[in-house]
């Protein structure tokens, strides 16, 4: 018979081939599972990016009603000639429309009718019902 016709040589070849591939496999899944971020971390991570994109909504919904109402002030002093106080009254009421959006914002405020409620609401209501979701 040849040399490289004995099956029973060729099946215990393909047999170590396969073990040694099989080590091989699993000393890259040690070698991963190393570098793989623990869920919980993950979690906690995901909460304070969430929560710093709320800070950056909240702080420049803000900003942005008290500029409007500054710009649209000085436009009316520039157009009505009513210097200083239109700029005074529209900065002001620019500076209530802000603290108004944050409120609903962060849902201590209700929204008016037909809008929806903002996430954190929705959230918060579904937890006091006992239902999933959000």
């Amino acid at each position: 018979m040849a040399e490289g016709s004995d099956p029973d040589r060729a099946s215990r070849t393909g047999r170590a081939d396969l073990d040694e591939v099989r080590k091989r496999l699993d000393a890259l899944d040690d070698k991963l599972d190393a570098h793989r971020p623990d869920p919980v971390d993950e979690r906690a991570a995901k909460m304070e990016r969430s929560n710093y994109a709320m800070a950056v909504r909240v702080s420049s919904d803000f900003i942005a009603a008290i500029f409007v109402g500054g710009a649209l002030g000085w436009f009316l002093n520039s157009v009505a000639g009513t210097s200083p106080f239109g700029l005074i009254v529209l900065l002001l009421l620019g500076f209530a429309a802000g603290v108004l959006n944050v409120m609903r914002t962060l849902g201590l405020v209700a929204m008016p009718k037909g809008m929806p409620a903002p996430p954190s609401a929705r959230r918060r209501d579904t937890e006091e019902n006992g239902r999933e979701g959000g």
